[in-house]
């Protein structure tokens, strides 16, 4: 979004089952009010999956679209890339891409290959692609994710935030981010006193580990006295029960009945995320595999530090230096700080070096750790 002062968008929002496939919704307003312009373009149509070859067809013709940019795992896209010497004899191919992990997939050079550009988004993801195209380097480069420090900062006393108008049993009031930040917590914790508040805000899938976070959270608390325990909570901002991860109430009624859990799996809008991450004294992430990270990122531009294992992305935001203090460069040979080569992060970030890695697969992606 931070482009549209240059670019137009139309955007093909994907999703399993899209109750808007169909329609056509312009945000051109929104995003005009928000970066303070006012000829901004931005169009969304949702669609059941993201796309196919008729409809993109459909859509160069009739929009005069300059190019096209794809954004996931690249098998989302088999399809895209089947017909990509038809699309690139009018206009060039874009990949905002994303790979998780070494060892470098050379399964993906046949994608690689047919784009025109190549924006990886983490560090460790240019390295990979650097090493799969060799001397094919096409047009390579390094866009991070970004984060709007307009919806992310901190919030306290001497920086109370913007005023904004709340909803109080149905009377307008206007406070500003800290008087809400106060009430926010109040709703949440109702009359108890923590003092170490734990952020987990990531889906509940097996990747992102969500029982391992609720079983870290058991073994850190049996470590405690009874009254520091007590003044300790995690909060399970997720979905409670998915079948890409598990039953976390479950999980947690039984590993860890002894301590304070809150299940919290509320659709917010940008500035009551940004009370959550501002409450919390830590944010945690034990994915066991990060393209990126977004929560994480969120969470230090909320002024909230980070614990995280140390894969993909995650990297990226702890700010790992070498040994003379400069920023780490990863290259063929060694793809990835997991081994614990570099110690030295920034100290905004708590990082956790694997004692074990596991080899994983399908065969799409035949090799991952």
């Amino acid at each position: 979004m931070g482009t549209a002062h240059r670019f137009n968008f139309f955007q093909i929002g994907a999703a399993i089952n899209h109750p808007d496939k169909g329609k056509r919704i312009d945000v051109s307003q929104d995003v005009n009010a928000t970066l303070g312009i006012t000829d901004a373009k931005v169009v969304i149509q949702p669609n059941d999956g993201y796309g196919d070859p008729d409809l993109i067809r459909s859509l160069i013709e009739e929009l005069n679209i300059d190019a096209v940019m794809m954004y996931t795992d690249p098998r989302q896209f088999i399809w895209m890339f089947n017909m990509e010497h038809e699309i690139r004899q009018k206009i060039p191919l874009f990949f905002y891409t994303v790979w998780d992990n070494v060892p470098n997939p050379t399964y993906n050079r046949s994608y690689y290959q047919g784009c025109d550009l190549l924006m990886c988004i983490s560090k460790q993801t240019e390295n990979i692609v650097n090493n799969v195209l060799g001397s094919d380097k096409r047009i390579i480069t390094y866009i991070p994710h970004g984060i709007n420090s307009k919806n992310h900062f901190p919030i306290t006393e001497l920086e109370q935030g913007i005023v904004r108008e709340f909803d109080n049993n149905g009377v307008k009031e206007l406070k500003n981010d800290y008087e809400g930040m106060i009430k926010y917590r109040k709703d949440i914790f109702g009359d108890k006193d923590y003092n170490f508040i734990i952020l987990y805000n990531n889906r509940n899938i097996k990747r992102k580990s969500p029982g391992d976070v609720i079983l870290a959270f058991k073994l850190f608390c049996d470590q405690l006295s009874k009254e520091n325990a007590k003044k300790c909570v995690l909060i399970m901002h997720t979905q409670l029960v998915d079948p890409n991860g598990t039953d976390l109430p479950e999980v947690g009624n039984e590993l860890c009945k002894d301590y304070d859990i809150i299940y919290y799996d509320a659709r917010l809008p940008s500035f009551q995320l940004n009370y959550l991450y501002n409450i919390s004294d830590v944010t945690i992430n034990l994915a066991s595999a990060e393209g990126f990270g977004l929560a994480t990122a969120e969470s230090l531009m909320s002024g909230t530090p980070i614990l995280a294992t140390v894969t993909g992305g995650l990297q990226d935001q702890m700010g790992f230096v070498d040994d003379e203090g400069n920023p780490i460069k990863f290259d063929k040979k060694w793809g990835s700080n997991h081994d614990g080569r570099f110690k030295k992060c920034g100290k905004w970030a708590f990082p956790l070096f694997p004692a074990a890695r596991g080899l994983v697969g399908s065969p799409p992606t035949p090799y991952i750790f």
